[in-house]
């Protein structure tokens, strides 16, 4: 009796296993609807498709199209050219019946996404290890790639009698040691009479390194929402809260930042134990979706329309009163130039340098890989707006002393 129980035991326990592995099976047939876990990088293990059929470029626009409609940031910002670049978006397949290359499908998917004022939205087929970090910033600044970012450097110099701080910081795009970087600033910039912030070559990074520099500056206290009490542009911050996609979007980031991570998940998410686990988890409220939250577009937003006053007690008592030199080029955008905001009206500082790119308003990128063509499309998933109602996307902000051809900018900020 007892061997005949467990015969049926195993017979079910077969079966089950049986119709779990026909569900997955069936599941990833490519003329199922769209879900969040189509979008996980991990799950894309064939190499692109040079040329790609109506039915490949179809399914790689559904894809897009399903990822902007629930992470994308820019959507509540500018929501008729969204409208517009989401119907050129549609038109593509039935333009091609007899396909496209990938190449030239890259070049009508940038056309369409620069169609939309936001410098971090972009493409781009270079190799995974360069283009997951890959902004518009970078985009303009082919001629300034050098790898890995490096770290800042702090420097208290001595001129005419005077003690000058030098602060060299080439990216923002590192966590391990920032908040020493910080406390060494705050402490260093107490005994300077005139502090110099090279930022040139800094493609931007982690907007909260940047915005505790501004805040020593100010003398403010650090304020939620990655702002400060002085911090008079942006004035509002909407961000995408327990979204599966922006998530999604997020974690493939991660991914590629750190390959020993991403091939642990790409193995993780195609064993046999991950696909009995959360086989249906963003449809019929599985492991992950109870992890990760309802499937909306949810926002969190801070509003503080008075953050600027025409009296500053803290910049004298707290902050740095004295000369502040800002020095960028053309490569600054998104954390880099979200310093030069947050300082625009601190009455001592200045920028001397290039135009900056203009990739501010729109932040929080994640990275969502077309599934046919393996194209890397670069997607904000958060952004600010502007009490002013500024545009600086794609534009840039100009310096307020220009440097010449061949001009020392150090130099330039010293004689100040």
């Amino acid at each position: 009796m007892a061997l005949k129980s467990r015969r049926f035991i195993y017979i079910g326990t077969f079966i089950v296993l049986s119709v779990f592995t026909a569900f997955y099976l069936v599941s990833t047939d490519d003329n199922r609807p769209i879900d969040v876990s189509d979008l996980d990088i991990t799950k894309i293990s064939d190499p692109p498709k040079e040329h790609l059929s109506q039915d490949d470029i179809q399914r790689d626009v559904e894809t897009l199209i399903y990822t902007f409609e629930r992470g994308y940031s820019g959507r509540l910002v500018y929501p008729e050219k969204y409208s517009q670049m989401i119907e050129g978006l549609r038109a593509i397949a039935p333009a091609f019946p007899k396909g496209v290359s990938q190449k030239e499908f890259y070049v009508v998917i940038s056309a369409l996404l620069n169609s939309i004022p936001d410098g971090h939205l972009s493409a781009s087929i270079l190799p995974t290890e360069q283009s997951a970090l890959r902004t518009l910033a970078s985009a303009h600044c082919e001629d300034n790639a050098d790898g890995e970012p490096q770290l800042p450097t702090i420097e208290l110099k001595r001129q005419n009698k005077q003690k000058i701080l030098i602060v060299t910081v080439p990216s923002f795009m590192f966590q391990e040691g920032s908040e020493n970087f910080i406390n060494s600033f705050n402490d260093q910039v107490t005994n300077a009479d005139k502090v110099i912030v090279d930022l040139r070559g800094n493609r931007g990074g982690y907007e909260s390194i940047p915005l505790s520099m501004a805040a020593r500056l100010w003398g403010e206290a650090y304020r939620e929402g990655n702002s400060i009490q002085y911090y008079p542009m942006p004035t509002k911050s909407s961000v995408a809260l327990r979204n599966n996609v922006t998530y999604q979007l997020w974690a493939n980031l991660n991914a590629i930042k750190d390959p020993a991570k991403f091939e642990f998940l790409k193995r993780y998410n195609q064993s046999l134990w991950f696909k009995l686990l959360n086989y249906n988890e963003y449809q019929s409220g599985g492991l992950g979706k109870t992890i990760y939250g309802a499937e909306d577009f949810a926002s969190h937003t801070i509003e503080d329309f008075n953050t600027y006053r025409d009296e500053e007690p803290n910049l004298q008592e707290k902050g740095f009163p004295r000369p502040i030199s800002i020095i960028v080029d053309k490569h600054c955008a998104s954390a880099c130039e979200r310093f030069l905001e947050s300082l625009e009206f601190h009455p001592y500082a200045k920028v001397i340098g290039e135009k900056t790119v203009g990739a501010a308003q729109f932040g929080h990128i994640g990275i969502l890989r077309l599934p046919k063509s393996q194209i890397d499309v670069t997607i904000s998933t958060a952004h600010i707006t502007y009490e002013d109602n500024r545009v600086v996307e794609r534009i840039g902000y100009q310096p307020d002393i220009k440097i010449r051809e061949n001009e020392d900018p150090i130099k330039k900020a010293l004689s100040l």
